[in-house]
């Protein structure tokens, strides 16, 4: 992976991840095996109009992109442990949580991590449950975790230039209806 893709991984993310991703590490390596076509389908999808060597790299690329970051944000998020000493909750309010809606939760290996964009240091990210029900039912973490990292100019803080992440909006104390509105629109 090139510099620059790391880089612009980083800088999604929001946070820096660079240091994971240029000790190479994208988390454990699944083997995904694809049956190709047989030469019977694929010469008549290509006589119309398939074409499967288009955008191969840039597509290889973007799979290659997804799978750091979303391996960035596995290994920046917290722990279960980690999530109730912060918070101050036992195992089974954490799990009530994580079922109301109230904490946004990935299940990696057997296990449960909590992406870090959603606390602060004082707890969680104020309106965090509604905007997380205005994302919808199991929307993809990739898509969550940019939606509160990635500055847009539908949102500003006064006594800041320029576009702020709903997250930095939210915890400066900014309107929840209108992230819940951005929300919406995703």
């Amino acid at each position: 992976m090139t510099d620059a893709v790391i880089d612009e991984i980083a800088e999604k993310v929001g946070r820096d991840v660079r240091h994971f991703l240029r000790a190479g590490y994208y988390g454990p390596q699944r083997s995904t095996i694809v049956q190709p076509l047989p030469v019977e389908e694929s010469a008549f999808l290509e006589a119309h109009g398939a074409d499967f060597t288009a955008n191969s790299k840039a597509v290889a690329e973007q799979r290659a992109r997804a799978h750091a970051l979303y391996r960035a944000i596995i290994k920046t998020s917290l722990g279960p442990e980690e999530v109730r000493r912060h918070l101050n909750v036992s195992g089974s309010r954490l799990r009530q949580r994580v079922q109301d809606g109230s904490l946004y939760v990935l299940s990696e290996d057997s296990s449960r991590v909590y992406p870090s964009f959603q606390f602060t240091d004082s707890g969680v990210l104020p309106g965090l449950t509604e905007v997380l029900k205005a994302l919808g039912p199991k929307p993809h973490p990739l898509l969550v975790v940019q939606f509160f990292d990635t500055p847009t100019q539908d949102l500003q803080i006064p006594g800041v230039d320029g576009p702020v992440s709903p997250r930095d909006f939210l915890e400066s104390g900014g309107d929840v209806a209108r992230v819940v509105r951005l929300a919406l629109d995703v």
